[in-house]
C-alpha cells in the first residue's frame, strides 16, 4: 500500500486473473445494465439514503418493481439497507464494487494490451 492506503499498482496479471476479475464484476455489470437501476443509484448518490416510497415518488415504477431493483443492487453489493423502526432505508455502498472494477481494469491493461 502507498502513503494514502491505496493498493500498489498491478504490474503482472495473467489472462486467468483477468477472467477471475471479470467473474467477480459480473453482478455489478448485471445490476448496472438496467437504466432504472442506474437511476436508483443516481438518486441515492444525490440523497444519501432513501426508502422505497421516496424512490417511488421520483420514478415511473411501482413499489414492487423498485423493491426488485433494490434487491438486485443489494446482491451486487452496490447498496446497503438500514432498518429504522419499520422502514428500510437504502444507501450507496460502492467501495467494494469500485475496487473490483479498478482491479479488472488494471489487470486488463497489463495483460490484454
Amino acid at each position: 500500500m502507498n502513503a494514502i492506503n491505496e493498493p500498489a499498482p498491478i504490474t503482472t496479471a495473467s489472462l486467468e486473473d483477468v477472467m477471475v476479475s471479470f467473474r467477480a464484476c459480473a453482478p455489478v455489470f448485471n445490476a448496472l445494465g438496467d437504466k432504472f437501476r442506474q437511476d436508483i443509484v443516481m438518486l441515492l448518490a444525490q440523497d444519501e439514503r432513501l426508502n422505497v416510497n421516496q424512490i417511488a415518488e421520483r420514478m415511473p415504477l411501482s413499489r414492487p418493481a423498485i423493491s426488485h431493483h433494490l434487491k438486485v443492487l443489494m446482491q451486487a453489493g452496490l447498496i446497503t439497507l438500514e432498518r429504522v423502526s419499520r422502514e428500510n432505508f437504502y444507501s450507496l455502498s460502492l467501495d467494494t464494487a469500485l475496487a473490483d472494477l479498478r482491479r479488472l481494469v488494471e489487470q486488463a491493461e497489463v495483460s490484454c494490451t
